[in-house]
């Protein structure tokens, strides 16, 4: 009994040293990469100071494949097509917010509906994000229509061409900090709220290391409890309602 519990006793010790370093890899979208994910890294080390974060920003389209070729742990990102290879847990569901500069025309509205922005030309992100929307729009709304201008591969490049001038953009709350940081201004769109859901991806079947694990843990607790966006997801809630 006294090996028995010798054996147990060295496996716990083996556990901790496990969990408390090793390398972690996580593959998330550009603009979680610069607004989101930067905190929840920064208060995670705080408590495991020896686990080495690697945060790889990459399209939005990329997250899973990475994930499935075995190049991060897990990922973080927006819904995508099922993959029977893929794991996908949601994390938070957000309403889409339009961005335009402070003295557009329509930045004096509290909330815009979608018609309001057919006269500006639409920024928006290439691959299913754009083709995700209209579908929703086009099931809600039959009159509305989304024709973009432009489809960009980054949402950074989108909001520097609205503070250029050339037209609106949409973008989902968390990115508040940035939109202001381009001189922008976020409201809420109506007339039918479009809520996007954002999900953690790891491959099925495969064990995360103790390092790995307790992070994407870490994620999945901070994220339920609402507290790297509680501003953003109180404007959710307040549209939302009006669903």
């Amino acid at each position: 009994k006294i090996l028995l519990d010798l054996d147990g006793v060295i496996d716990e010790v083996g556990k901790l040293k496990a969990l408390q370093r090793g390398l972690v890899r996580v593959a998330v979208p550009q603009l979680m990469a610069c607004t989101l994910m930067p905190g929840l890294m920064a208060s995670f080390r705080h408590d495991h100071p020896q686990v080495q974060l690697r945060l790889v920003d990459t399209l939005v389209e990329q997250v899973i494949n990475r994930v499935f070729a075995g190049e991060v742990d897990f990922g973080l990102g927006p819904e995508r097509a099922p993959n029977s290879d893929i794991e996908a847990t949601q994390l938070f569901e957000l309403p889409f917010m339009a961005a335009l500069p402070a003295d557009h025309r329509l930045a004096c509205q509290r909330e815009l509906r979608w018609a309001d922005l057919a006269g500006d030309p639409l920024i928006t992100l290439q691959g299913q994000f754009t083709e995700r929307l209209a579908t929703d729009l086009g099931a809600a709304r039959r009159s509305v229509t989304l024709e973009p201008a432009n489809e960009v591969a980054f949402m950074s490049t989108a909001l520097s061409m609205v503070a250029a001038g050339l037209g609106l953009t949409i973008c989902i709350p968390y990115a508040a900090e940035m939109v202001q940081q381009y001189g922008l201004v976020l409201r809420p769109v109506v007339d039918p709220v479009v809520l996007r859901g954002f999900y953690i991806f790891r491959r099925r079947g495969r064990t995360l290391s103790p390092a790995a694990q307790r992070f994407h843990d870490y994620i999945c607790e901070e994220l339920e409890q609402h507290r790297p966006f509680a501003r953003a997801l109180r404007e959710a809630q307040r549209v939302g309602s009006r669903r």
